[in-house]
């Protein structure tokens, strides 16, 4: 796996750790699945103070084990959270331009169509058939 290829929590550890996609390729053909846990527990292993949810939300952190939740793991750090959040909403904005090129070259070749007095029919028929298969494919996993 390369690191472009990784999932998005993964790229972001990697990245804030300082690993360049030569090194995060020697890291996966050494550690291959246990990647994550190996990269979290470096992270860990650099961190001074715990960040644990406090036990009254209206203050948000605590590094006080007195104050925070019971049984609640510590959460990660702010700079991955930050990381991993803005690497997340990249993705999103991405994929939702995407779609919406996608949505818009769909009524373009419509209203094209249209203007044509072509018939698409059929083949919108066709794309609803394999969305019907994708969904029944994944309820079925």
């Amino acid at each position: 796996m390369r690191l472009k290829d990784a999932p998005t929590s993964v790229i972001v550890l990697a990245r804030v750790l300082g690993y360049d996609a030569k090194a995060f390729a020697g890291l996966q053909d050494t550690h291959g699945e246990r990647l994550l846990f190996i990269l979290q527990r470096e992270w860990w292993r650099h961190q001074d103070h715990p960040r644990l949810l406090h036990r009254d939300s209206s203050h948000g952190y605590t590094e006080s084990p007195s104050q925070a939740l019971p049984s609640e793991p510590e959460a990660v750090p702010e700079k991955f959270q930050a990381e991993l959040s803005a690497e997340c909403r990249k993705n999103f904005m991405e994929s939702r331009a995407l779609d919406r090129q996608r949505i818009d070259r769909l009524r373009r070749v419509q209203a094209q169509a249209k203007k044509r007095g072509v018939s698409v029919d059929h083949h919108i028929a066709a794309i609803e058939a394999r969305l019907r298969a994708i969904e029944q494919e994944l309820e079925a996993a």
